[in-house]
């Protein structure tokens, strides 16, 4: 090649300059309301760190109650610290309309709610989503697919 010729070093490997737009994307809610205690949330926590390492998604955090109170897209190099990093604003009650909105506005390929489901719902995104709950069982929502942690 020419850049061979002049004597130029080229790297068998060019990092990106532009994002992935094959590259899955993950929006994980973690809902941080006053009926998630310190055990669950770090339950929810060690989730989105699995669901990062294990997918190799480009994974947007939403901490929220009844409003988004945090939002982070994970850079996927130290997920416990990342996480540790999140500001997870306690109390509050549960609303995942204003949440389910935010997160589709990233246009993911799925939502991912972590949650205990106890709140109204909103209107269905056009992004499948998952609901992983702690406990074994929970009302169905009227959307989405559940998933226990429990088990």
């Amino acid at each position: 090649s020419a850049a061979r010729e002049e004597g130029r070093f080229q790297p068998a490997f060019q990092p990106a300059r532009s994002a992935d737009r094959n590259r899955a994307r993950v929006a994980v809610a973690v809902d941080t309301s006053s009926s998630i205690d310190d055990a669950r949330l770090g339950l929810f926590a060690a989730q989105v760190a699995g669901i990062g390492r294990r997918s190799g998604a480009e994974v947007h955090v939403l901490a929220f109650d009844t409003v988004v109170t945090g939002q982070s897209r994970m850079q996927g190099v130290a997920w416990e610290q990342e996480i540790r990093r999140i500001g997870f604003a306690r109390g509050g009650g549960t609303d995942f309309g204003p949440v389910i909105a935010a997160a589709s506005a990233l246009d993911p390929s799925v939502i991912v709610l972590l949650t205990d489901l106890d709140g109204p719902c909103g209107p269905a995104p056009k992004a499948p989503v998952i609901w992983a709950i702690p406990q074994e069982e929970a009302p169905a929502p009227p959307f989405g697919r559940v998933l226990s942690l429990a088990r």
